[in-house]
């Protein structure tokens, strides 16, 4: 049995301990959780690890997928904290994250512009670094009466947008998960 999801703010651990709890069960195992973060993870280890021997990623998303990020054998470079940028703070930025095998972009409750312009500047920077998503959900329902929270996929398409590339999809519906 594998219990498979969109989410990707949580790593396997996290998936497992959650489910474990909510349904009652001591039987889970982590190798059960396949989280569209895992599946990027993997799909990334396949492409980068395994043929280069490394890879250097610049993530937006949340720590629990940096952590799966890690724990796969990555350099993880995470997004800014400060969350604006104006053109002159872009035109003098030094882009210590440069350079990147790829930027992964996944639900990141902290998204803002300076991340997305970073990011989107070091796929100009990094011509064949990769932009995978963790999923292409346009929302998700939180409360009782199913209120929208903005899906991962706005800030997937607005890269695409910006850097004229498309988005590798490792979530549902994917075949890659």
């Amino acid at each position: 049995v594998f219990f498979v999801t969109n989410n990707a703010a949580s790593n396997r651990k996290q998936l497992k301990d959650k489910l474990s709890s909510i349904l009652g069960l001591d039987s889970l195992t982590e190798d059960m959780m396949v989280g569209s973060g895992f599946s990027a993870a993997q799909y990334l280890k396949q492409i980068l690890l395994d043929k280069q021997g490394g890879g250097r990623l610049y993530v937006i998303g949340s720590p629990g997928l940096c952590d799966e990020l890690r724990q796969t054998g990555f350099e993880v470079m995470e997004g800014a904290e400060k969350p604006s940028m104006t053109r002159d703070e872009l035109a003098d930025y030094d882009f210590p994250e440069h350079p990147i095998d790829a930027v992964v972009v996944g639900h990141d409750i902290d998204l803002n512009f300076r991340k997305l312009c970073i990011a989107n500047v070091l796929l100009q920077k990094n011509p064949d670094a990769k932009l995978i998503a963790t999923n292409l959900d346009s929302f998700d329902l939180v409360g009782v009466d199913g209120r929208h929270i903005p899906g991962n996929g706005g800030a997937v398409k607005y890269l695409e947008h910006t850097s004229r590339r498309t988005a590798v999809n490792c979530g549902k519906p994917s075949k890659l998960l």
